[in-house]
């Protein structure tokens, strides 16, 4: 969204931007995994028994691997590496 709402402005402030808004989002997931566990545990209603709590899990999980594989690429490989990795639609 963060691309798509504010077109006008340069690419480079906007990457920043959306990584901001993923690392704010990490931790506020990680609160809501909680307090979900927590109220289920607490009204003796069992976790993970319908569709909608597994499909949200499985979010979350993708969630956290997008945020970890850019994290392993930023830090751990190569520019030569990192280049050939992205799509060529958003390399230019």
């Amino acid at each position: 969204m963060t691309y798509r709402v504010l077109r006008t402005v340069r690419k480079a402030p906007l990457k920043w931007l959306h990584g901001a808004q993923m690392f704010v989002a990490l931790p506020l997931c990680v609160v809501g995994l909680i307090a979900v566990f927590d109220f289920h545990n607490a009204k003796n209603i069992p976790n993970m028994y319908s569709l909608h709590s597994w499909l949200g899990l499985i979010a979350v999980i993708l969630f956290f691997s997008q945020v970890n594989d850019f994290t392993l690429l930023s830090m751990f490989f190569t520019s030569k590496f990192r280049f050939m990795r992205i799509p060529v639609i958003h390399r230019y």
